[in-house]
């Protein structure tokens, strides 16, 4: 029966080891698990580099859980089949993204502009490859504004 309590314990260290990578990926402002229940912080992660306190993210824990409860609840409503499975919101500032289980629910804070700002050079060399790839098939000029080769015919 000694056995149970270790296992338990190396189960938790793994868990909180998941949460503090999660916590420490670019962008992250914070990480909680709460009671699906009432709402309460079982875990907080904050990165160093976080604007946020222990007070605030419980705060957010508490209007938040106010939230996925009251989106739950629609959900249930518009189709008594179907549950809420992940929730994704957006505000000025961050993005919130929650997955309510039946036993915690996680909530990440993010700053979704750290995202956007990691996709953009992508974007730019993706549209570079894609107008080099055209100018190939082109016969190696790229096409000009208003020329008629440019247009698709179906």
């Amino acid at each position: 029966m000694s056995s149970q309590p270790n296992a338990q314990t190396a189960q938790f260290k793994a868990v909180d080891a998941t949460l503090q990578r999660m916590a420490h990926h670019k962008g992250v402002l914070g990480l909680l698990v709460v009671s699906p229940k009432d709402g309460n912080v079982w875990k907080t992660c904050l990165p160093p580099s976080s604007p946020f306190d222990e007070k605030k993210l419980g705060i957010h824990a508490e209007k938040l859980h106010a939230f996925v409860s009251l989106t739950r609840s629609i959900v249930r409503t518009l189709d008594v089949h179907n549950e809420l499975l992940f929730l994704r919101l957006r505000s000025k500032k961050h993005e919130f993204i929650i997955s309510p289980e039946k036993e915690f629910v996680v909530i990440v804070i993010q700053d979704y502009r750290v995202q956007n700002e990691e996709l953009q050079p992508r974007k730019q060399e993706s549209d570079k490859k894609a107008t080099e790839a055209s100018a190939k098939v082109d016969g190696g000029k790229l096409p000009e504004q208003g020329d008629p080769g440019t247009v698709e015919q179906t």
